[in-house]
């Protein structure tokens, strides 16, 4: 195999077509899909820069940071603590169709609430991501991204909801 293309997980054959240019322990797949989520994050922490936070439980919020960051990590590194890849190809469609279709409708939910801020719109904004985690997880088998998009999404939709009283 040549040396500069590397495949990341674990699993065989066709299911396991996550090639890329690197020696395998970026998925890039995963990077485009961080990104995308982030821009509208990065897009409202510009525009509301020096507004005060609400005050929320600084356990729940060290939880939440740290599910944050993990799932990210887990999306975008194989940092060699386990094998995984998809199980099959309907793995790798759910994995591709699925992110796609939740990133779709975190757009068009962040586009709404540039335009009438809501509740309703703000917890959507807030389990949309957690979704994102953990159908990535399941997908590909990757159970410290299922565990991190667990604790990541009972601490951000806490704070989201807490946030917004």
């Amino acid at each position: 195999m040549d040396q500069s293309i590397g495949i990341i997980g674990g699993a065989d054959g066709p299911t396991a077509i996550f090639v890329t240019s690197s020696p395998g322990w970026i998925n890039f797949f995963g990077l485009i899909i961080v990104v995308l989520m982030l821009i509208p994050n990065i897009i409202y922490a510009i525009k509301h820069r020096g507004e005060p936070r609400p005050s929320v439980n600084k356990t729940a919020l060290v939880l939440e940071n740290i599910g944050r960051y993990a799932c990210m990590l887990l999306m975008v590194l194989n940092i060699g603590l386990m094998e995984f890849g998809f199980g099959s190809i309907i793995g790798l469609l759910v994995y591709l169709f699925g992110n796609a279709s939740l990133l779709i409708a975190y757009w068009i939910c962040y586009m709404a609430y540039l335009k009438k801020p809501s509740k309703d719109l703000s917890i959507l904004l807030s389990i949309i991501p957690v979704i994102i985690f953990l159908l990535s997880g399941l997908a590909l088998r990757h159970w410290l991204l299922v565990i991190a998009a667990v604790v990541f999404g009972a601490a951000h939709i806490y704070v989201t909801r807490e946030s917004d009283k």
